[in-house]
């Protein structure tokens, strides 16, 4: 005889059945982007997933078909986990370099400073620099926001460090990618990228992101004193140099370029930034910022904006002080 469908016994289920399918995805998601291995490859993985399941759901049943899933599920977890990140590989010319950083007690030797020259997003002049900085002279940090989908949701986010003199410097936390291989952010999830701490001019860093994308850039000034910014930036050049001796990979989801930064920032604050969704959404975390008073603007963040955002930069014939300060003049902080 039939059983009857029991629909509190499917509900009371329904949980469980979501953290399978879940699972499942990610499964599906981590075959597809399965680090180094021939796209042709990855395809049969999925094909193997998908058969497998079909071959569990008709042998199996109940907890049986559970335990078998979640061996599967782990053995996937562990294959995933077992490559190690490398410097050794051919990287794209954006990413070519990591720094090398020596200190010196507040003096600073930056190799690898990057300060490209662009005409077009692919043609421009590789520039890789020696430079040398004193972290007395460190003023204060700004906080760079770019979305890079037309939902705002996905975004990169970066700090820039504001010295006397006006020459500044901006580290941006990122994907390194290799030669012809594109960002995404699933491909993120599964050790597809090596994590790099890119340190340049403004110029580069900034000036490229506001004058060939197409999506808005906005720079908001922090209400960090010139100790906090200049605890933030040693801090940041450590953990770059540290990446530069041992590499780590980079995580879409806990390791990325918003997350880092915050990690840095909480280690200065005993009031420690939580667990916030928009942490995970980039493009909504300068809402974070202004309800934790990170942000230094009289006014609403409806206001900020507009007022924040990079219009326009050019003056590629400028020297990088007189850069920053069309930059800020912008948004009315003329340094």
């Amino acid at each position: 005889m039939r059983p009857r469908f029991s629909l509190f016994k499917w509900l009371l289920l329904l949980p469980v059945r979501l953290l399978i399918l879940v699972a499942w995805l990610w499964a599906a998601a981590g075959c597809y982007y399965f680090p180094g291995l021939p796209q042709k490859v990855q395809i049969v993985l999925c094909a193997a997933l998908g058969l497998s399941t079909i071959v569990i759901f008709i042998v199996s049943r109940g907890f049986f078909r559970f335990v078998l899933f979640t061996i599967g599920f782990v053995a996937l977890g562990f294959a995933l986990e077992s490559g190690k990140a490398s410097n050794e590989h051919q990287w794209n010319p954006m990413h070519a370099r990591s720094p090398s950083i020596v200190f010196d007690g507040n003096i600073v030797t930056i190799k690898n400073f990057r300060n490209f020259n662009y005409r077009s997003v692919s043609d421009f002049a590789e520039q890789w620099e020696e430079r040398t900085i004193d972290l007395n002279t460190v003023e204060g940090v700004d906080y760079v926001i770019q979305p890079f989908a037309k939902w705002r949701g996905l975004a990169h986010t970066f700090v820039t460090f504001r010295f006397t003199g006006g020459t500044n410097l901006t580290i941006s936390v990122e994907a390194r990618r290799e030669l012809d291989e594109e960002y995404h952010p699933v491909a993120g999830l599964f050790h597809h990228f090596e994590l790099l701490y890119l340190i340049g001019s403004e110029k580069d860093l900034i000036g490229s992101r506001a004058s060939i994308r197409e999506y808005p850039i906005y720079l908001f000034p922090t209400r960090a004193t010139s100790a906090e910014a200049r605890t933030l930036l040693k801090e940041m050049l450590e953990r770059a140099q540290a990446l530069t001796v041992s590499p780590e990979y980079y995580q879409t989801a806990f390791k990325n370029c918003t997350t880092t930064v915050i990690g840095h920032v909480n280690q200065q604050r005993t009031n420690k930034i939580r667990f916030d969704w928009r942490v995970y959404l980039p493009g909504y975390v300068d809402e974070l910022a202004f309800e934790l008073g990170l942000i230094d603007f009289n006014g609403s963040l409806k206001e900020a904006r507009p007022k924040c955002r990079i219009y326009r930069t050019g003056g590629n014939e400028l020297a990088e002080a007189e850069w920053s300060k069309m930059l800020r003049e912008q948004i009315g902080r003329v340094e």
